[in-house]
């Protein structure tokens, strides 16, 4: 996918909640956002076969 979004329009494009917004996860570095978490990977950070490095990564959100 090419091109930018920001996290709101793609958060109201999969139509969530305005609660379910607030509470939403983001995973970045500066301005730039590398994950939606639990929701959509940037393609700059994806696994390809040129990838040398990486880093595993999960998120768990407890429920209590």
């Amino acid at each position: 996918m090419e091109g930018h979004k920001k996290v709101s329009d793609f958060l109201t494009d999969i139509k969530l909640d305005r609660f379910t917004k607030n509470s939403q996860y983001v995973l970045a570095n500066h301005e730039e956002v590398f994950w939606v978490c639990g929701r959509r990977l940037s393609d700059s950070v994806k696994i390809t076969p040129e990838t040398t490095q990486f880093a595993e990564l999960s998120f768990r959100q407890d429920v209590v």
